[in-house]
Formats: C-alpha cells, sequence, structure tokens
C-alpha cells in the first residue's frame, strides 16, 4: 500500500503534493491534531522554550528522508513526550521509592509508577475534554524527573540546605581562571529592571552571591513563594540543561511543556506576571517562560498529579493496613478509606462513600475524573479565546472539599504515624549529609560525576569538558547546584552508599 493508500486508511488526508516542506510538515501535523477541540492547544501555535516557531523548525527535518520517517506520525509535542521518556532523569525514578508503614508491614512504590498513572489519569480527563493528550502526557512524565530521593523529605530539606550554603557563601565571589572565562558559561540575568528576584535570594545580602545564584541556579522570577528547590524547576533544569557547565542540551521543548512541568503542582501561583528567566551564554538567546505559555493541559496535569498522590497515598496505607495484620480480637485494623469515611461520612457525596465502604480505589479516581471532566466542560463553554486557561479547569466545589478533606485524612492518619516521623528525622540527616559530601568534593565525587555524564553524554572523560565543568566547581552558588543536580540524578540506594550506610 503506498502512502496515500495508507493515509486514507488510517482515515488521514493525504498531504499536498505541491506544498513547500514547511507547509507539508504543518499539514502533517494539522492531520494528527485533527480531533483537537476548541480549547486544545494545537501544536501549529507552539514555540520553543528559546522562542523559535516550533513547526519551522522541524520542518527542515521533514525534508529529508530519514527525518520525514522520524517525523511521521508525530507533533512537536509528541516529540516533547517522547525526549521525555527517553531521558536519563526520567530513568532515575526507577529506582526512587515513596515507603508507607503500618505497624510491622512496609510497602514502597517507585515514583516512575507515580508519573505512569498521573499521565493515564490525565490523559482520559483530556481525552474526554478534546484537550492535546500527547502535551498532556508530555508533562505529566516530565514533571517528577527533578525530584531527589526521598522527595518527600527531600522537598523540605534540600531548599533549606541551598539557601544555608548560599548564606555561607555570602562574599565569596566567582572564580576566574585565565583558560577558561567563567562568566561566558553561566547563565546571567536580563533586564533586572524587568524581572524581579524571589524572596529566597533576596534574603542574600551580597550583591556578587546574588549574581552567582542567578547565573547559576534555575529560579522563577516575580514569585514570592517560590522556593529555592522545588520538583518542577529542578525538573525543567534536568532535561534542558548541561548541568556541570551550565549551556542548553536542547532547544526543542515546547515552552507549553515545560512551563507546564514547572508549574506541575494545584498549589502553584498563577500571577498575571509569573515568569522565568534564563539568558544564554551568547546573550542573544533568551529564554522567557511565563503564564502566557499556561494551557488547559497543563492545569488537568495539576488536578491530576493532586488527585493521584492523594489517592494512591490512601490506597497504599490501606493495603499496608491490610498487611500489618488482625489486632488480638481477630479484626482487621481500619483502613485509611474506612477512617475516612467514618470522619467525613455525613458530608460525603454518595459515590464516594459507596467506594469508600470497600475500599475501592478505582471508584473513587471515577469519582473525581468525572468531576474534573464536567465541571470543566461548564467552564470551558463560557471561555473565550483569549481567557487565562487556569481559570477554565477545575474540580467542582464539593470535590474539591472532598480532596482536600482527603490530604488532611493522610496528613493526620498516614504521615504522622511514629515509625515515619523517626523515618522522616533520619533521612533529613542523611541527605544534608549527603549535599554536603557533594558540595565539599569538587574534587572527588562531583568530578567523578562530571566524569560519568561527560563518557555518557560526550563519549569522553577527558578533554576540554571536564575541563570547563572543574573550574565551574570553584563558583560557590554554582557548586551548591551541582549538588542538588547529583543528588536529583542518584536512587535511593546511591544516597546511602555515597555516605557509607550500603
Amino acid at each position: 500500500m503506498g502512502t496515500r493508500g495508507a493515509e486514507v486508511a488510517l482515515g488521514i488526508r493525504p498531504i499536498c503534493q505541491g506544498a513547500t516542506m514547511a507547509e507539508r510538515y504543518e499539514e502533517h501535523v494539522k492531520l494528527i491534531e485533527s480531533t483537537l477541540g476548541p480549547h486544545g492547544f494545537s501544536s501549529l501555535s507552539g514555540r520553543t522554550i528559546d522562542g523559535a516557531d516550533a513547526i519551522g523548525k522541524l520542518s527542515d527535518r521533514f525534508a529529508t528522508s530519514e527525518g520525514a520517517a522520524s517525523l511521521r506520525g508525530r507533533t512537536p509535542s509528541t516529540i516533547d513526550r517522547d525526549r521525555v521518556i527517553h531521558s536519563d532523569a526520567y530513568r532515575t525514578l526507577e529506582n526512587k521509592r515513596h515507603v508507607l508503614f503500618f505497624g510491622a508491614a512496609r510497602l514502597a512504590r517507585t515514583y516512575s509508577s507515580h508519573a505512569t498513572k498521573c499521565s493515564q489519569v490525565a490523559r482520559s480527563a483530556a481525552a474526554r475534554l478534546e484537550l492535546n493528550v500527547d502535551l498532556v502526557e508530555a508533562i505529566s512524565l516530565g514533571s517528577k524527573v527533578g525530584s531527589v530521593p526521598f522527595i518527600h523529605v527531600g522537598k523540605t530539606v534540600v531548599p533549606n540546605w541551598i539557601e544555608e550554603k548560599l548564606a555561607d557563601a555570602t562574599g565569596q565571589s566567582i572564580q576566574a581562571n585565565a583558560q577558561y572565562d567563567v562568566k561566558d558559561a553561566l547563565f546571567t540575568v536580563g533586564s533586572e529592571g524587568e524581572y524581579s528576584f524571589p524572596s529566597w535570594i533576596d534574603k542574600i545580602k551580597s550583591p556578587e552571591t546574588r549574581r552567582s545564584v542567578a547565573a547559576c541556579m534555575p529560579w522563577a522570577a516575580v514569585q514570592d513563594e517560590a522556593e529555592a528547590y522545588h520538583s518542577g524547576q529542578q525538573s525543567y533544569w534536568s532535561l534542558t540543561v548541561d548541568p556541570f557547565v551550565v549551556k542548553p542540551v536542547t532547544d526543542s521543548f515546547l515552552a507549553q511543556t515545560m512551563y507546564g512541568v514547572w508549574r506541575h503542582s494545584l498549589d502553584s501561583p498563577n500571577k498575571p506576571d509569573s515568569r522565568f528567566l534564563h539568558a544564554l551564554q551568547s546573550r542573544e538567546l533568551t529564554r522567557k517562560i511565563g503564564v502566557e505559555h499556561a494551557t488547559h493541559e497543563a492545569v488537568v496535569v495539576r488536578y491530576c498529579d493532586d488527585i493521584v498522590w492523594v489517592l494512591e497515598n490512601l490506597n497504599e496505607a490501606t493495603r499496608v493496613a491490610t498487611l500489618g495484620g488482625r489486632s488480638r480480637g481477630g479484626e482487621l485494623p481500619l483502613s485509611p478509606f474506612k477512617g475516612f469515611l467514618r470522619t467525613y461520612g455525613t458530608s460525603l457525596p454518595l459515590e464516594v462513600r459507596a467506594a469508600l465502604g470497600v475500599d475501592d480505589a478505582s471508584g473513587l479516581y471515577t469519582y473525581f475524573i468525572d468531576d474534573l471532566v464536567k465541571e470543566s466542560k461548564k467552564r470551558l463553554d463560557g471561555v473565550n479565546d483569549g481567557a487565562v486557561a487556569t481559570e477554565a479547569i477545575g474540580l467542582s466545589e464539593n470535590a474539591a472539599d472532598v480532596l482536600n478533606n482527603m490530604k488532611k485524612h493522610l496528613d493526620s492518619a498516614v504521615f504522622k504515624t511514629t515509625r515515619l516521623e523517626l523515618r522522616k528525622g533520619t533521612l533529613t540527616n542523611i541527605l544534608e549529609t549527603a549535599l554536603d559530601i557533594l558540595y565539599r568534593s569538587q574534587d572527588s565525587e562531583a568530578l567523578e560525576w562530571v566524569r560519568r555524564y561527560s563518557l555518557l553524554n560526550h563519549g569522553d572523560d577527558r578533554g576540554d569538558y571536564v575541563e570547563k565543568a572543574q573550574v565551574l566547581l570553584a563558583t560557590p552558588a554554582h557548586r551548591v547546584q551541582v549538588a542538588v543536580n547529583i543528588l536529583a540524578s542518584m536512587s535511593d540506594s546511591d544516597v546511602f552508599h555515597l555516605v557509607g550506610l550500603e
């Protein structure tokens, strides 16, 4: 069967033979995304994180036979998803675990399973809303690749450690080397009048250290709530920046994908002037990504990430309770699902009560996805093309209350157990020790990770790359970020090995 016949068999109109290559790829993408509804993100309007037209950049590749084969059936959103799945950063999620206890029982799950479930749930909701499911998958899968080991402890430990180390670095200047100009390798702040530092950077008194932080670390401008570390900003960094010489590794990710990755949490701020900025080495290539790149797809991911996190923790805790065995009276312990039902039963919708009564996580997923779709459809019906995307996707008031109460129940009934509290204290010390080792070992452990990265990505562990990376490690703020970069690339067992516990 020829190309035309195959396209017809798949229900795709054949591409106009007289079109230019740019028009041919544009037409190809139009055909693939022809089922999108009026509020779905169209790749035709997408721009890369460096401001280039996404379709235009890929059209040159489509002009070759090999390029056309690699792009057949793929859009810029699809390519973003595939880049995430095949990245080293995504691979590390397999060896990062979330652990729950109940008595003597223990149960763990990996963060790759969380990302996969979030992607599946978000895809289901997006498809029913006629949104771009490829963009939803790219954001969902990319949103956790910057997570450090023991993430629930790490997301508190790491920002505190960063601020402490940067306070220690106050007054230390960026060190230069005659063979390599450090400043040429660093990101620099653009128009300082246009962008303001987050509050955690403003606490740094030394102007030199602040400039170094702005150059060496991912940060969001005009965001008072921004922390020194968040898995979203680290995910952006891990996917788009060479971590040791601070250069872009790719410019083909969509700004819409990276905005969604950075702002993947439901509590992410959405100020009209919200944006993040990195001006690259050439100073001609500037990354300015802001709320104008928000999409309905990104907001769907926020809700689904929250729904999956809550329901999976409750479900896993219920399974742990079952593994914990019967009490002396012969009864199984009360599951977190039934405990929630006992506490909030009279205020819960009928379908939620029914699912909780039989520990049915799938019934709860159905409830939240249905509500998200129905409520969002109502809102989307009244949305104009120019409306802010973050206002059109959401849960009903009743469903939002149920989800928030589930979070409270998790915090009080699951995460406050004595064993988890003791484990949290132990892991805090372990993570702080690991970060200190990496920060202080610029000529040993940290440099070994540089060589490892160079071998895997450049086929060589010598030469100019390692030399440049070693020079930059003399910069305190860069060394702080390198410690976080390495930690984010490590598994749980890697951390234990680093601190001598395994």
